[in-house]
């Protein structure tokens, strides 16, 4: 039961059963005295719970049933008796609830003798919410039970049967003629009767379920009532019976209850001859209480026992036998009725079995003389042959009356016997065949005193009787229109009585009918047995006889499409691959070879004359590799020859290659032109592929078709090509390479011998002729044709093969010897343990030599064979070119890291000479360096903007309020605080505050120069012209950003150009221009090259031609509307207090 259910169902299963148990039994044959007290040493079982349990059917570790017993003679188990080579048994049964299922059983190896441990099924019957104490069975159709007046409350039961016709229940009354009584009963497989009589008035309801009720399953029978109605049920179904009104009730009754069935005298009077139920009820309830049937069992109540086993449970029936219970006994139907015998069919005869060799001596002959009217009694028997035709069985007696039975033209068996001196033949034809090698059943039943010959399903009657001779008579069936076909030597005088069998032949070879090459098996004539293994004893010369017909041919015996020879005795067979690309016992070997790049196999033979010309040649192959392709003497890689497939009279040839960048060559001459094939794709990849090349005629094709570890196909990625040329014959083939060329073959060019595996490769001239040139298998068959120029090739098995330098793989070993052995379970490995290797040692691959031969052949090219000279480099060479890269890789290193500092330097000299822009504008600890020059097309970087419009605007406040200049400071700034206010560098020669980075650097270049002075006053005795002209942030609206005066726009035009300049989309970036502001100074040349600190007396007439030039451009776009300052904000009291300091 445990195959079908997990491992938690079934324990909550088991725990919910009120009684299990599972059965565990040890067979062994002690070989020698290791095997003792393996029990609870080599062999334990794990419990459910995770228990070890180490004994079989108690409680002691260790130790068997039969100690207990004291019937092991002071061993714990019969199996550890070793005094002899007896076959013994131990067996027990585990009922602990706690224990059970066993989940696992452990057995440690053991070099020799043998052991079966068999775990039985698990057991579970009843249930924790229905008792078997309160369950009954009832194993007769006379069994009941008589309990006391139904009279009120719902009644309730369930019961289960394998009866179609039974009473389950009966409520009598004290007057059985005009007495209310009611009654359930089984009337059919599917159908349930309530019956009621109340009063005279009959109520009848009859259930019909869709499912059986004799099946052996439980179903539940309910009655619910009231006044007016009566609800009745079956399984899950229900009816509501409306009354009559003239009954008051159906709970009026003053009689017994019977449950199950009626005593005799009962059914009499009532006139009840229905059987009562043989089955089991549970869970029965009336009167308003659930009532435990069992307290009514005593000695009157015969055939009714507490709690509700199966009989059936386990099957007791052997070989496949069907159990009909009979709750409380069984009967087994046997699978075969013909062949297995005994009460639970446990004798089974087709355990007897012999194969016959079909030679001369193959047959057996019993002496049947005691069994007088054997002749007369139903024969059968199994046969197993590939034969056609095979004589099966001969009986005869002393008046040669006889009985033959023989296998003709594979579909027919003949049955012939005498009908006096009249030779009786009758048959039987099958549609499949009966000679394939599988067991065949032929039974011979004397059915009426005529013979009815059975096979399977299908049957003949032969009317004619078995009626036998009186008289002996050399000569008794001369007058007969058939004739006998077994010969049995008649003397002038009557032998002495006698009836003779021969199974599988005769002796003396008299008949005209093969013997048979085959076996027999489940012989019987009537009830006698025909012991055929038994028959060999006391035989001479028995080579042909064998007691025992085990098959040898099964499902995967052959493989690879290998034809499987059958001789059955011990599973004795004989595969055939000479159709198959496969050699071994069952053609399971590759036909492969293992190649490093020295070797080429050479394979010459000669075609039949009708192949010598063919269009229709086919090569397969299939191969993989993993290593980069070889290189030349100039280090250019070149091609992998495959296979090279040539005639050495005509020059004709095929040739397969791996080219330089691993795509798959197909190169074909037939004396008249050179045709090349390619597929494209890196198949030198390590992975399986087979390659295909077959013509039609004029048209070529090639496939490549990659396959997975176990030789299947995939199919996504096959890939094909095909190509078309002039029809020629591909002349006198003789010769095969595989895995390259040889030397003297000097028409081919940079192609280098193959490194890999190949194998099955398959040349076939042509199709039609069936003829197929296996150029490996030969080479595994150690045929004289086939041999190898270089080093001996070792065999790989193409879905296996990894890698040349791990390969390791021989020949010999490859190839199997020996039958497969006959295991229930896998075979035992006595050997060492299995030693892994984590760490593969280095191997350095060999260095290719190249050898160059002169130009030969008509394409006037070289041939180049690059093979390996197989050298390996010693491990101190490693070691020194690992330190010679390493030396070279931290030279490289230290290079890097100069450049790169030499760089950074690079980069610091710059960041220095641009360190005045990076300088914040009102920092009030800088000390400034001298300004460069600036160019004339100068733009201001963003940072430089940044840092100028930082401190031109004037300080806003909560109170502070702009004016109205169409909105536009409305924007987002923040509240500043009065310590936040921060000095501008206001522009004394312009008298507003600077508005660019050359008016700012110009200002704080004079702040300098008055600290060198270190003389405040002396800056305010210089003429700067502030304090006649003073600047009015109200009436000065002029923007940012002019152009010159001369092409400037007018009033109206300029303001709205600066509407349109300084107009903003919400953005916070900004881009700047920048550009010095043009004074005198710097549109006039200086002629007498003084410095500009020189012309400090001429300053106030700068700044009256300062009004006629135009002031530096700078251009704002993309800033927010507050980002411009406010120049007629009242915020300029900072202005008004720098004006009365100058």
């Amino acid at each position: 039961m445990h195959r079908f259910l997990a491992v938690m169902p079934l324990v909550l299963l088991a725990r919910r059963k009120e009684h299990l148990t599972d059965s565990s039994r040890r067979e062994e044959v002690d070989m020698i005295m290791s095997m003792r007290d393996m029990l609870g040493k080599k062999t334990w079982f794990k419990a459910v719970g995770g228990e070890v349990v180490d004994y079989l059917g108690g409680v002691q570790p260790g130790f068997c049933t039969c100690h207990s017993q004291n019937l092991c003679e002071g061993q714990r188990c019969y199996c550890d008796i070793a005094d002899n080579r007896k076959h013994r048994k131990d067996e027990g049964f585990s009922r602990i609830k706690e224990q059970l299922p066993i989940l696992e059983m452990t057995f440690l190896q053991n070099h020799q003798g043998y052991a079966n441990m068999t775990l039985g099924p698990l057991v579970c019957w009843g249930n924790e919410l229905q008792p078997l104490d309160s369950s009954i069975t009832l194993t007769t159709s006379e069994s009941h039970l008589k309990i006391d007046t139904w009279n009120h409350g719902e009644l309730r039961l369930q019961f289960k049967t394998h009866q179609d016709n039974a009473l389950i229940l009966m409520q009598t009354s004290s007057n059985s003629d005009t007495g209310n009584r009611f009654t359930i009963k089984i009337i059919s497989s599917r159908e349930v009767e309530f019956y009621f009589l109340i009063n005279g008035t009959v109520v009848r309801e009859v259930f019909r379920m869709s499912t059986s009720l004799n099946q052996g399953d439980w179903h539940q029978i309910s009655v619910d009532h009231d006044p007016f109605d009566v609800r009745l049920g079956l399984d899950k179904v229900q009816r509501l019976i409306r009354l009559d009104t003239s009954i008051n009730g159906v709970v009026d009754y003053d009689g017994m209850l019977y449950v199950g069935g009626l005593p005799s005298h009962v059914a009499g009077s009532l006139g009840e001859n229905r059987p009562g139920l043989t089955g089991c009820i549970r869970g029965f309830m009336y009167n308003g209480k659930a009532v435990e049937l069992t307290q009514f069992i005593d000695g009157s109540t015969s055939g009714v026992s507490a709690d509700c086993r199966s009989s059936c449970w386990p099957n007791p029936c052997e070989n496949g036998g069907t159990c009909k219970e009979q709750w409380g006994n069984y009967t087994c139907i046997c699978q075969d009725p013909w062949a297995h015998q005994g009460v639970n069919c446990e004798r089974n005869l087709n355990d007897d079995a012999v194969t016959f060799g079909g030679g001369p001596n193959s047959y057996l002959l019993y002496d049947l003389s005691k069994y007088s009217d054997i002749l007369d009694k139903t024969v059968v028997l199994s046969f197993r042959t590939q034969q056609a035709d095979a004589l099966l069985m001969y009986a005869y007696d002393h008046l040669s009356n006889f009985l033959q039975m023989e296998l003709h033209q594979e579909k027919t068996i003949v049955f012939t016997y005498n009908n006096f001196h009249t030779i009786v033949r009758g048959s039987i034809t099958v549609q499949d065949k009966l000679n394939d090698g599988e067991w065949k059943q032929i039974i011979a039943q004397n059915y009426y005193n005529n013979t009815k010959l059975i096979y399977g399903d299908q049957s003949q009657i032969i009317e004619f009787r078995r009626m036998k001779l009186r008289s002996y008579s050399v000569d008794p069936f001369k007058d007969s229109i058939k004739k006998e076909t077994v010969f049995i030597t008649r003397t002038y005088e009557e032998p002495l009585p006698f009836i003779r069998l021969y199974v599988g032949g005769v002796d003396d070879g008299g008949t005209s009918t093969p013997f048979l090459k085959g076996c027999i098996r489940g012989m019987r004539m009537g009830d006698i047995q025909i012991e055929l293994a038994h028959g060999i004893e006391g035989r001479d010369n028995i080579t042909d006889l064998t007691p025992s017909c085990v098959a040898g041919c099964k499902a995967n015996t052959c493989l690879n499409h290998g034809e499987c020879f059958e001789y059955w005795k011990y599973g004795n067979f004989s595969c055939d691959c000479s159709n198959s690309d496969f050699s071994g016992v069952h053609c399971e070997k590759e036909a492969s070879a293992l190649l490093n790049g020295l070797s080429v196999i050479q394979h010459k033979f000669e075609l039949p004359l009708l192949a010598q010309r063919t269009t229709t040649e086919v090569v397969t192959l299939t191969f993989k590799t993993n290593l980069p392709l070889p290189t030349n003497e100039r280090g250019q890689r070149v091609d992998m020859a495959l296979i090279y497939v040539k005639s050495s009279q005509s020059g004709d040839y095929i040739l397969a290659r791996l080219d330089a960048a691993g795509n798959i060559l197909m190169e074909t001459n037939q004396g008249v032109g050179l045709y090349r094939m390619k597929i494209s794709g890196n198949f030198a990849n390590g992975e399986l592929h087979q390659l295909l090349y077959s013509r039609k005629g004029t048209s070529m094709y090639l496939t490549v078709t990659p396959l997975d570890s176990k030789g299947n196909q995939i199919v996504d990625g096959i890939r094909k090509a095909q190509f078309g040329y002039p029809h020629y014959d591909l002349d006198k083939i003789d010769t095969i390479f595989i895995g390259g060329l040889v030397p003297d073959e000097n028409q081919f060019e940079n192609i280098a011998n193959f490194t890999g595996c190949i194998s099955n490769a398959v040349f076939t001239p042509s199709p039609s002729q069936h003829i197929k040139i296996r150029t490996l298998k030969d080479l595994h068959l150690n045929e004289k044709d086939v041999s190898v120029i270089g080093p001996e090739v070792t065999s790989c098995s193409a879905t296996a093969w990894a890698d040349t330098s791990t390969a390791d793989l021989s020949l010999d070993s490859l190839i199997t010897t020996e039958n497969y052995e006959k295991l229930t379970m896998p075979a035992w490995d006595v050997g060492p343990a299995e030693v892994v290797t984590l760490s593969p040692p280095v191997v350095v691959p060999p260095t290719p030599v190249t050898t160059s031969h002169p130009s030969l052949g008509h394409n006037e090219t070289k041939a180049l064979i690059t093979m390996s000279s197989g050298t390996n480099v010693d491990g101190v060479t490693v070691v020194v070119a690992v330190l010679v890269i390493a030396g070279i890789l931290l030279l490289a290193l230290v290079i890097v890291l100069l450049l790169l500092r030499k760089r950074r330097g690079h980069y610091d000299l710059n960041k220095e000479e641009d360190i005045e822009l990076k300088q914040p504008l009102n920092h009030h600890d800088i000390v400034l360096v001298p300004s460069s020059p600036v160019p004339p097309d100068h733009l201001a970087k963003l940072d430089e903007f940044s840092m100028i419009t930082a401190i031109l605007g004037p300080k806003y406040t909560t109170e502070t309020i702009a004016p109205n200049h169409n909105n536009r400071n409305s924007g987002s700034f923040g509240k500043m605080e009065d310590s936040d206010y921060i000095n501008p560098i206001f522009n004394k020669r312009k008298q507003r505050p600077a508005s660019s980075i050359s008016e700012v650097l110009e200002e704080l270049e004079r702040r300098q120069q008055a600290q060198n002075l270190d003389s405040k006053e002396e800056i305010l005795r210089q003429p700067r012209g502030e304090e006649n002209s003073q600047w009015d942030p109200q009436t000065d609206r002029a923007p940012l950003t002019y152009k010159p005066e001369d092409n400037s726009p007018s009033a109206d035009e300029s303001h709205g150009n600066y509407n349109s300049l300084v107009e903003g989309n919400g953005d916070s970036g900004y881009e700047a221009e920048s550009r010095p502001e043009i004074t005198e100074e710097d549109s006039t040349p200086d002629v007498n090259g003084d410095d500009d600190d020189d012309e400090d007396d001429d300053d106030a007439d700068e700044l009256n031609e300062c009004d006629d030039l135009s002031p530096s451009k700078l251009l704002i776009s993309n800033v927010d509307n507050q980002d411009s300052p406010i120049l007629s904000s009242p915020d300029t009291h900072i202005l008004k207090e720098n004006s009365q300091e100058s």
